[in-house]
């Protein structure tokens, strides 16, 4: 049996474009192209099998992800790029009215905007960069767990640098699961989650400035020597002290004016890179629009596509007949792969 994907990418073809819109032989030739490179995409770096794929499995993510691969791979134009989004979205126009159980994600699909993807992606340190970082940070005593768990606080869970110097103990709930309630941008809150290794710090730093207390529950997380609130400029100045003693030592690895901002990029960056999905990662960050954090994949787009291209794809294609009529639907598992690049065939003659 056809999966409702493939059987509504038939129908899309063979009724829509050139029925119901009245298309021109050209367009729908256009337009089933698309969709063959879109398909041998997923078969080839994201492994997913034609006859496998859903119309649920339709999602902003995997259309972002096509098209940054038109972009990095194909090095297809803007207009290149438009052309195929707009076949993409004259099929969810059509899913739209015959499948209306998915409007929100035919929604994020059609709000994609091809001159916001490809933006230089923002500076971040690697994995590597971020440890050698660290190193400089546990190699100096004074206000160690402090400036630890500032740091800790950027890097592994994504918080701007006023979101940390406004932190209290009431915001923190150290339970299981661990979580902290931070005011962002335009004064909204979002709750983060906390990674256990992140918590054993605060649990440890709370007791060391005695802040576990209840009666002090509304005094700052962090303060400097005079015993006030640590300012952001303060904090500015322990990732710059820390990034340029990195620097020195491995220069390849820290790049130029590492500030807090670099490292809630590279909290981003690296979590994308290991496949965390970008909707999530919009949320820990506080984005308002999922566009803003679709930057960070862009850093580490080449490297991800590439390891997946090295790995075996799981299976190939069945080969299945041709068909007779562009009219004709089968319930069986036709190779729509073949269906498409057939009907670029003849719509072109």
């Amino acid at each position: 049996m056809l999966t409702d994907f493939n059987l509504h990418v038939q129908k899309f073809f063979t009724e829509y474009l050139p029925k119901d819109m009245e298309c021109s032989p050209k367009t729908i030739a256009s337009y089933s192209e698309t969709f063959s490179i879109f398909l041998k995409y997923l078969r080839d770096y994201e492994h997913i099998l034609v006859e496998d794929m859903t119309i649920a499995m339709l999602t902003r993510t995997l259309v972002d992800h096509f098209l940054h691969y038109l972009c990095e791979v194909k090095h297809n134009s803007a207009a290149t790029r438009n052309q195929r989004k707009a076949a993409i979205v004259s099929f969810v126009n059509y899913l739209s009215y015959e499948v209306a159980v998915y409007q929100q994600q035919y929604a994020e699909i059609k709000a994609i905007k091809i001159r916001t993807l490809f933006h230089r992606s923002p500076k971040f340190l690697s994995a590597e960069g971020l440890e050698l970082f660290i190193k400089e940070v546990l190699a100096e005593p004074r206000n160690q767990l402090r400036n630890l768990l500032i740091i800790s606080l950027m890097a592994g869970a994504g918080l701007r640098v006023s979101e940390v110097i406004n932190l209290r103990p009431k915001d923190l709930n150290l339970g299981d699961p661990a979580s902290m309630v931070v005011i962002g941008k335009g004064s909204k809150p979002r709750t983060v989650p906390l990674q256990k290794q992140i918590v054993k710090k605060i649990i440890s730093y709370l007791k060391m400035t005695r802040l576990e207390h209840p009666a002090r529950r509304e005094e700052y997380l962090f303060t400097n020597h005079l015993g006030q609130p640590i300012s952001r400029h303060g904090v500015y100045h322990l990732v710059k002290n820390y990034a340029d003693k990195a620097r020195k030592k491995t220069p390849e690895l820290i790049p130029e004016d590492v500030t807090p901002h670099v490292l809630r990029h590279t909290f981003a960056t690296l979590n994308i890179a290991k496949g965390v999905d970008l909707i999530y990662v919009r949320d820990l960050l506080g984005h308002s629009s999922v566009q803003t954090t679709e930057q960070f994949y862009i850093g580490h787009y080449k490297k991800v596509r590439e390891a997946n291209a090295v790995s075996e794809s799981l299976s190939k294609l069945t080969e299945s007949e041709d068909f007779t009529s562009l009219e004709r639907i089968n319930n069986k598992n036709e190779n729509t792969l073949n269906f498409l690049e057939n009907l670029t065939k003849r719509r072109i003659k």
